[in-house]
Protein backbone atom coordinates (compact mmCIF):
# COMPACT_ATOMS: atom_id res chain seq x y z
CA UNK A 1 0.00 0.00 0.00
CA UNK A 2 2.87 2.68 1.09
CA UNK A 3 4.75 1.52 -2.58
CA UNK A 4 1.60 2.81 -4.48
CA UNK A 5 1.30 6.11 -2.51
CA UNK A 6 4.99 6.15 -2.82
CA UNK A 7 4.72 5.64 -6.38
CA UNK A 8 1.54 8.01 -6.98
CA UNK A 9 3.45 10.59 -5.41
CA UNK A 10 6.60 10.25 -7.60
CA UNK A 11 4.37 10.67 -10.64
CA UNK A 12 3.18 13.89 -9.36
CA UNK A 13 4.85 16.53 -10.88
CA UNK A 14 7.20 19.19 -8.72
CA UNK A 15 4.12 22.11 -8.67
CA UNK A 16 1.46 19.34 -7.84
CA UNK A 17 3.49 17.83 -5.31
CA UNK A 18 3.87 21.37 -3.47
CA UNK A 19 -0.08 21.93 -4.03
CA UNK A 20 -0.69 18.51 -2.86
CA UNK A 21 1.27 19.56 0.29
CA UNK A 22 0.24 23.38 0.84
CA UNK A 23 -3.49 21.78 0.94
CA UNK A 24 -2.07 19.40 3.69
CA UNK A 25 -1.00 22.37 5.97
CA UNK A 26 -4.27 24.28 5.07
CA UNK A 27 -6.09 21.30 6.16
CA UNK A 28 -3.92 20.50 9.42
CA UNK A 29 -4.06 24.32 10.04
CA UNK A 30 -8.11 24.70 9.79
CA UNK A 31 -8.40 20.61 11.59
CA UNK A 32 -6.28 22.34 14.41
CA UNK A 33 -8.21 25.76 14.51
CA UNK A 34 -11.90 24.25 14.47
CA UNK A 35 -10.95 21.08 17.02
CA UNK A 36 -8.78 22.84 18.92
CA UNK A 37 -8.68 26.75 18.81
CA UNK A 38 -12.27 27.45 18.63
CA UNK A 39 -13.66 25.59 21.35
CA UNK A 40 -10.65 26.84 23.64
CA UNK A 41 -11.78 30.46 22.35
CA UNK A 42 -15.45 29.69 22.90
CA UNK A 43 -14.98 28.15 26.87
CA UNK A 44 -12.62 31.31 27.89
CA UNK A 45 -15.47 33.46 26.69
CA UNK A 46 -17.96 31.95 28.71
CA UNK A 47 -16.10 31.90 31.65
CA UNK A 48 -14.85 35.46 31.20
CA UNK A 49 -18.81 36.30 31.10
CA UNK A 50 -19.29 33.90 34.32
CA UNK A 51 -16.71 35.69 35.95
CA UNK A 52 -18.29 39.43 34.96
CA UNK A 53 -21.66 37.83 36.52
CA UNK A 54 -19.85 36.45 39.56
CA UNK A 55 -18.24 39.93 40.54
CA UNK A 56 -21.25 42.03 39.75
CA UNK A 57 -23.65 39.39 42.51
CA UNK A 58 -20.43 39.62 44.94
CA UNK A 59 -20.48 43.88 44.27
CA UNK A 60 -24.40 43.92 44.99
CA UNK A 61 -23.44 41.75 48.08
CA UNK A 62 -21.20 43.38 49.37
CA UNK A 63 -23.54 46.93 49.16
CA UNK A 64 -26.25 44.90 51.05
CA UNK A 65 -24.59 44.07 54.02
CA UNK A 66 -24.58 47.48 55.55
CA UNK A 67 -28.84 47.21 55.07
CA UNK A 68 -28.84 43.99 57.10
CA UNK A 69 -26.08 44.75 59.57
CA UNK A 70 -28.48 47.87 60.08
CA UNK A 71 -31.59 45.70 60.34
CA UNK A 72 -29.80 43.20 62.70
CA UNK A 73 -28.58 46.27 65.01
CA UNK A 74 -32.34 47.66 65.10
CA UNK A 75 -33.59 44.50 66.19
CA UNK A 76 -34.73 42.80 62.58
CA UNK A 77 -37.34 45.63 61.47
CA UNK A 78 -36.72 48.97 60.18
CA UNK A 79 -39.18 51.59 60.73
CA UNK A 80 -41.24 49.21 63.04
CA UNK A 81 -44.07 50.40 64.98
CA UNK A 82 -45.96 47.84 67.26
CA UNK A 83 -49.40 47.39 65.92
CA UNK A 84 -51.25 46.73 69.30
CA UNK A 85 -54.80 47.41 67.94
CA UNK A 86 -57.21 46.97 64.81
CA UNK A 87 -57.61 50.64 64.38
CA UNK A 88 -53.65 50.87 64.51
CA UNK A 89 -53.75 48.10 61.96
CA UNK A 90 -56.53 48.97 59.56
CA UNK A 91 -54.20 52.61 59.49
CA UNK A 92 -51.38 51.07 58.46
CA UNK A 93 -52.82 49.09 55.95
CA UNK A 94 -54.88 52.39 54.27
CA UNK A 95 -51.47 54.13 54.46
CA UNK A 96 -49.26 51.59 53.28
CA UNK A 97 -51.69 51.01 50.09
CA UNK A 98 -51.92 54.45 49.28
CA UNK A 99 -47.96 54.73 49.18
CA UNK A 100 -47.53 51.95 47.35
CA UNK A 101 -50.42 53.18 44.75
CA UNK A 102 -52.71 50.14 45.21
CA UNK A 103 -55.41 51.64 47.12
CA UNK A 104 -57.87 52.15 43.80
CA UNK A 105 -56.94 48.19 43.43
CA UNK A 106 -58.57 47.03 46.31
CA UNK A 107 -61.81 45.03 46.66
CA UNK A 108 -62.09 44.67 49.85
CA UNK A 109 -60.42 46.37 53.03
CA UNK A 110 -62.50 45.48 56.46
CA UNK A 111 -61.51 44.88 60.05
CA UNK A 112 -62.50 41.17 61.16
CA UNK A 113 -62.43 40.47 65.06
CA UNK A 114 -58.47 39.21 65.34
CA UNK A 115 -57.05 41.91 62.74
CA UNK A 116 -58.00 42.63 59.05
CA UNK A 117 -58.94 41.62 55.91
CA UNK A 118 -57.70 42.73 52.24
CA UNK A 119 -58.68 41.47 48.87
CA UNK A 120 -57.89 42.36 45.07
CA UNK A 121 -60.04 41.26 41.83
CA UNK A 122 -57.20 42.39 40.05
CA UNK A 123 -53.88 44.57 40.74
CA UNK A 124 -50.00 44.44 39.55
CA UNK A 125 -47.94 41.47 41.25
CA UNK A 126 -44.59 43.40 41.62
CA UNK A 127 -46.76 46.05 43.57
CA UNK A 128 -48.76 43.61 45.70
CA UNK A 129 -45.38 41.97 46.52
CA UNK A 130 -44.05 45.11 46.97
CA UNK A 131 -46.60 46.07 49.09
CA UNK A 132 -46.34 43.20 51.42
CA UNK A 133 -42.20 43.37 51.64
CA UNK A 134 -42.60 46.74 52.71
CA UNK A 135 -45.83 45.57 56.01
CA UNK A 136 -43.27 43.03 56.71
CA UNK A 137 -40.52 45.21 57.15
CA UNK A 138 -42.94 47.13 59.67
CA UNK A 139 -43.50 43.56 61.41
CA UNK A 140 -46.77 42.88 59.73
CA UNK A 141 -47.23 39.75 58.26
CA UNK A 142 -50.30 38.29 56.47
CA UNK A 143 -51.96 34.70 58.50
CA UNK A 144 -52.79 33.97 55.29
CA UNK A 145 -52.43 34.38 51.45
CA UNK A 146 -54.01 32.90 48.34
CA UNK A 147 -53.70 34.26 45.07
CA UNK A 148 -53.76 33.16 41.96
CA UNK A 149 -52.56 34.80 38.40
CA UNK A 150 -54.73 36.28 35.76
CA UNK A 151 -52.54 37.12 33.38
CA UNK A 152 -49.08 38.46 33.00
CA UNK A 153 -48.43 40.32 35.83
CA UNK A 154 -51.43 40.73 37.13
CA UNK A 155 -53.05 38.51 40.34
CA UNK A 156 -56.32 37.97 42.24
CA UNK A 157 -55.40 38.19 45.69
CA UNK A 158 -56.93 37.88 49.53
CA UNK A 159 -55.07 38.39 52.42
CA UNK A 160 -55.40 38.05 56.46
CA UNK A 161 -53.61 40.05 58.75
CA UNK A 162 -53.93 38.98 62.30
CA UNK A 163 -52.46 41.23 65.53
CA UNK A 164 -50.28 39.69 67.03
Amino acid sequence: MWTQINQAWLDLDAREQNLVKALAVFLVLAALYVFIWAPIQSNKQQAQQQLESALQEWQWLNEQVPAVEAMRSSGGASNSVPVTSQNQLMALLQKTLREQNLFKDIKTLQGTAKGGKVSFEKVDATRLFKWLSLLEQQGVTTNSLQASWLETGLVKAEMQFTLQ
